[in-house]
């Protein structure tokens, strides 16, 4: 399977999932953007352009999706030789109302049929079956004594049966799937159900198939294969970073699977500016898989340098982050339709900025442990996510402190106090989707910069630059529709989607007082797709409501190109 724009970010589209680039202010005693100068300085880069590195890669898998049916309604045959048809006698059939069923011959009674004529309708019955969500039923006819019965195998599932990978890893698929009862005909809700679990225990490439069970002919085992992921390569661009800085950037990633034993994933990420080194980067992420319990293991390793052209009479800048991060996590619940997953950590970002004569003006040391809980699951065709972190800044380790010289905001508190939730759901729309999305943050104390909550650019806010939209707390939200993918021939499929979303944040500066900032923006594009590898998008956004308390320069309609493309390796 080729890789998915996703696996360059969270179980989103890959317009919200794209990381952009940004700079750093001065650090001057200004206030918030000095209450926004004749030109605002550039917004300081935010964990999502720092950090480029997708946390979790997720895989579609087609076979968990219902699809429409494709097979006509039977009509009865222009000419026919044989009795009319008087009744269908039903076999097998538990999981549909016999009566639905009966609407699909209901045009033939009393007419004459033929053989072909009812293996057709034995086709339309096995095919309701698939679209109602049963993954593998099927559907024979036969004819006794000219009565004709059509029999249902509706893929009752006798087994589950993992293949592959070592005993410790068929341990935890099993326990993923562990909700399937032996007798149950399998829908696909109950393939995407496992695969969310699954996910959860670090498990992405899981290729379910069902077989015909030896000891019972009406029942199947279901088959899941662990597939050895393979690296990948993944590269993309996109015009929409700020002027500042240089509007299009470009990066790669280079994704490396199963080194060792403990089911390890690590991404290697490099970005750089189009044209220019005004903006650049480098991290290095991998997940691993501890104990045969499901205690996990993720490392970060990033940094960042940005150099803005700044708007006069602002004046240019060079500045610096670097982050390292270390984190455990555990699965707490397994859920009927989902899992609970807990974790915990330590992030540590020193942040520099420096004029061109090397006179230092920011200089934040952030020292954050924290802990949080994330519920993946699955309900019904909707799939979803949602986290809450409290996060708690620590005077230890060379920590920043409030009241110092150089910090990126006069009144932060370093040793602040800040509660983080996000939400996010998928459910399909005929053969598109419509995508919910929800974060926010609250703080006990005005906040660095980097640990503040942030909007705009592609990654939410698409009608304002990168971070243009900032505060100690605030909240966002947007809805996005995608349509079905139209072939146009030679492998290619355009997609269309719209999307609206909306932000609010607040700053509490004693200094200057409460500060609000608010946007609401709507747009639609298109995205071009070949063979599933290479994805063109053009998005348009517009500013739906007036934008309160950001720059004019840092907001207005803008038209947002990228082009990605991901290949497996195999070495």
């Amino acid at each position: 399977m080729p890789i998915r724009p996703a696996a360059s970010g969270p179980t989103l589209p890959l317009a919200l999932r794209s990381r952009l680039g940004r700079a750093a202010p001065l650090a001057l005693a200004l206030g918030p953007l000095g209450a926004l100068p004749a030109h605002a300085q550039t917004p300081p880069p935010t964990r999502s352009e720092v950090l480029r590195v997708p946390e979790v890669a997720p895989v579609e898998i087609p076979e968990t999706r219902a699809a429409p049916c494709n097979v006509a309604p039977v009509a009865s045959p222009a000419s026919a030789e044989g009795a009319p048809l008087e009744h269908v006698a039903l076999e097998g059939v538990t999981a549909i109302d016999p009566a639905v069923l009966a609407s699909e011959w209901a045009p033939l009674l009393g007419r004459p049929i033929d053989h072909p004529t009812m293996f057709n309708l034995a086709e339309r019955i096995a095919c309701r079956y698939r679209e109602a969500g049963y993954a593998f039923a099927t559907a024979q006819a036969r004819t006794e004594d000219g009565a004709w019965t059509v029999r249902v195998n509706e893929g009752r599932v006798a087994q589950v049966v993992v293949e592959g990978g070592d005993e410790k890893a068929q341990a935890f698929v099993r326990k993923a799937f562990g909700s399937l009862a032996p007798g149950r005909p399998l829908r696909q809700a109950d393939l995407r159900r496992g695969m969310t679990i699954a996910r959860g225990y670090g498990f992405w490439n899981i290729r379910p198939m069902a077989r015909p069970n030896a000891a019972d002919p009406d029942a199947v085992d279901l088959v899941l294969t662990i597939v050895p992921p393979k690296a990948a390569v993944f590269v993309s661009a996109q015009n929409a970073s700020s002027d500042t800085v240089g509007a299009w950037s470009a990066g790669a990633n280079l994704i490396v699977n199963g080194l060792t034993p403990l089911n390890e994933k690590t991404v290697l990420g490099v970005f750089s500016g189009v044209g220019s080194d005004r903006q650049r980067g480098a991290q290095i992420s991998s997940d691993a898989l501890l104990t045969e319990g499901g205690l996990g293991v993720r490392g970060d390793l990033a940094w960042f340098e940005q150099k803005p052209h700044e708007r006069p009479p602002n004046q240019d800048t060079v500045g610096v982050t670097k982050l390292a991060r270390g984190e455990l996590n555990h699965p707490l619940a397994t859920l009927p339709d989902g899992l609970v997953t807990g974790r915990v950590g330590f992030e540590a970002v020193n942040q520099d900025t420096e004029l061109l004569n090397g006179e230092a003006t920011l200089r934040d040391r952030s020292r954050v442990a924290y802990a949080g809980v994330r519920v993946e699951g699955q309900a019904g065709e909707v799939s979803g996510s949602a986290g809450l972190t409290v996060r708690k800044g620590l005077e230890a380790f060379g920590a920043s402190r409030a009241g110092d010289a150089l910090l990126s905001r006069p009144e932060a508190d370093p040793q602040a106090t800040s509660v983080r939730f996000d939400a996010a759901a998928t459910r399909p729309l005929g053969r598109g989707q419509v995508a919910v999305q929800a974060k926010g943050q609250w703080a006990d104390a005005p906040l660095t910069a980097f640990e503040e909550f942030t909007w705009g650019g592609l990654e939410g806010g698409r009608g304002l630059d990168p971070g243009a939209l900032y505060g100690d707390r605030g909240v966002a939200a947007s809805v996005e529709l995608t349509g079905a993918p139209h072939d146009l021939g030679g492998r290619w499929t355009v997609s269309p989607m719209a999307f609206v979303e909306a932000a609010q944040a607040w700053n509490e500066d004693k200094a200057y007082g409460a500060r609000e900032q608010s946007a609401v923006t709507g747009g639609a594009g298109l995205r071009f797709s070949w063979n599933d590898r290479i994805h063109l998008d053009a998005i348009y956004a517009h500013p739906l409501a007036e934008t309160r308390g950001v720059a004019d320069e840092l907001s207005g309609p803008r038209l947002h190109l990228g082009i990605s493309a991901g290949y497996e390796i195999n070495w």
